[in-house]
Order: structure tokens, then sequence, then C-alpha cells
């Protein structure tokens, strides 16, 4: 048994290991030397120490090493996005504030980050850039990124929700899918309201018809529009 490199329990409670707890003190800590140090660990990225790091730098690390990490999402490795998945939420400011920068490169890793985490809370604001206008609009050439991502996560969300979800541990299932995609579901439906603005809306129609329920008032107009 390796203690020394996995979580123990205690009294029925899991104790962070030595390597938590010491990536934990790297991340909270805004020493130049700990973000060299967090940064080096990252790269490390097929085993603990490449994984434990993305996570200790969702629980306490800067905005900046959170930007890092979403910037870096192409190089992440399968596990350190599969340990990233239901943890979204600790790198929701770091990704609403790329998905707004005026940096392209930001902009473009935060699109694809949404896909690799499973990050279902910033579906509506994908959804918004299709059929937003002016400056909060989607760039052209971001356009197909988007698209990729939506259609990633609302079949994702679609197999979650039905049961046909043979790629998580049963432990490590969506606990709250049905009100995520609730949310993912209304972000379609205004966005329909608004879809002559989009650059693709046959997408926007049948994402929404995906995930509202069939019996629904909303679903019904959406079909009386079809050609």
């Amino acid at each position: 048994m390796e203690s020394s490199a996995a979580s123990s329990s205690v009294n029925g409670a899991t104790a962070p290991s030595a390597v938590e707890r010491t990536l934990d003190l790297l991340a909270r800590s805004r020493d130049d030397a700990a973000g060299v140090a967090l940064r080096e660990a990252l790269q490390r990225r097929d085993d603990l120490f490449g994984v434990e790091a993305a996570l200790a730098i969702g629980r306490h690390g800067s905005m900046r090493l959170k930007n890092e990490v979403i910037r870096s999402v192409a190089k992440l490795s399968g596990r350190q996005k599969d340990t990233l998945r239901h943890k979204a939420r600790a790198f929701a400011d770091a990704t609403l504030h790329s998905l707004s920068s005026s940096d392209e490169g930001d902009r473009r890793a935060a699109i694809e980050w949404t896909a690799a985490v499973d990050d279902f809370e910033r579906f509506p604001t994908l959804i918004a850039m299709l059929t937003a206008t002016g400056k909060s609009a989607a760039d052209p050439g971001e356009v197909p990124a988007i698209i990729a991502s939506c259609e990633q996560l609302v079949e994702r969300m679609f197999d979650l929700c039905d049961g046909r979800d043979a790629l998580d541990e049963p432990s490590d299932k969506v606990r709250n899918a049905a009100e995520l995609r609730k949310a993912m579901a209304a972000s379609l439906v205004e966005a329909c309201e608004l879809v002559d603005r989009s650059p693709c809306p046959e997408q926007v129609l049948e994402w929404t018809l995906i995930l509202i329920d069939a019996e629904s008032a909303a679903c019904q107009r959406l079909v009386n529009k079809l050609p």
C-alpha cells in the first residue's frame, strides 16, 4: 500500500496525502518560487504530482495560475482532464475571464477547456456568444470551436441524464445533472428566440430539441417553427 502517494482514511474521513498537503501549501503561497514549483509539477502530466498539481491550483491557486492551466488544456493528459472533469467550478472565474478576454489565445483555450472538463455551467455563456451582437459576439474564426464544444457538452449531458454514460465510476457521476440540463435547455430556448442572429441556427435548434422536454410547450413551439 502506497500510503505516501494516496490519501488515507481515518475514522471514515479521507485525510490528504503528503503530496496533496505539499501542493496545497505551494498553491496557497504567492511566492514566485512556489509558482515555478507548481508549474513544474503540472508538467508531470501522467503521474500523481501532475494530476494533484492541477487540483491544488483549482483549490487554492491564484487567478494567474488557473489561467495558465486553462491555457495549457491542449497539453493536459487524459488523467488530468479526467480528474478535473468534475472540478470545473473551481476554475469558473478564470474560465469566464478567459472567455471574455481580448486575447484570442485565451478565448480559444477557454472554449476548448469547457468541453475537455465538462464545464456544463459555462454552456449558456458559449450559447450567448453564438447569438450576441457587437463585441459580445463570437469572432467568426471561433465559431467552429464553440460549435464543437457545445456539441460535446450536449451529447455528454444527454448521456448522463439518460444513464448511458459508461465513462465514469458510479460514485463519480454528476449529481446535479438534471439541474444542469435544465439550465442548458433554458439557455437554448432563449437562444432560439434570437436564432436568426446565430451563425449556426440549425445546430442551436437541434441541441434544444435534444435537451428540452419533448412534451413541453417550448418544444411544440420549436417544432412548429421547423420548415
